[in-house]
């Protein structure tokens, strides 16, 4: 019989540690994974996030306030058998080829809906659903953040196909 509790796993990805509340969250549920005997990996951005929730607009300055509280959180507060992981993105760089605001949309990349995902990040962004009608504006920052879509999904991809 397969002992199941010895061999789970879970994997955290929560970059919120600029939310004090969402980070209590994830040190709260990093240490029930632990008392679950979970072998629990973390996974920390160091900056690899074109954007993230608490900070959409890649500030350098919140960038690297949250990069001390993770590392702080890392050493102090996190249950010693957590894993760390450091998130490493690679871009991948999308043809120089232009995309109309439709082509762009209905972009995917495998079964991932990056044009979707990504337009729906530059919305958030701007606080306006009419990014399309500046396209030629905004279509630089969007193939952007399609390349970091793409490269977080393959990282993840392969973080847990590894792990299988």
């Amino acid at each position: 019989m397969i002992n199941i509790q010895k061999q789970a796993r879970a994997l955290v990805f929560s970059p919120v540690s600029l939310w004090d509340v969402h980070h209590a969250d994830t040190i709260e549920l990093l240490y029930r994974l632990d008392n679950e005997n979970k072998q629990t990996f973390l996974i920390n951005c160091f900056g690899d996030l074109s954007s993230c929730a608490p900070n959409s607009n890649h500030s350098k300055e919140k960038c690297d306030q949250c990069i001390k509280i993770s590392n702080y959180s890392g050493i102090n507060l996190y249950p010693k058998k957590t894993v760390q992981i450091k998130l490493e993105i690679s871009n991948e760089k999308l043809s120089s080829k232009s995309f109309s605001p439709k082509q762009f949309f209905d972009f995917k990349y495998e079964s991932l809906p990056v044009g979707r995902l990504v337009a729906s990040q530059i919305a958030d962004d701007l606080g306006s659903y009419y990014f399309y009608y500046n396209w030629e504006e905004d279509e630089k920052r969007a193939k952007q953040h399609a390349e970091n879509c793409i490269g977080l999904y393959r990282f993840f991809k392969k973080i847990i196909l590894v792990s299988l």
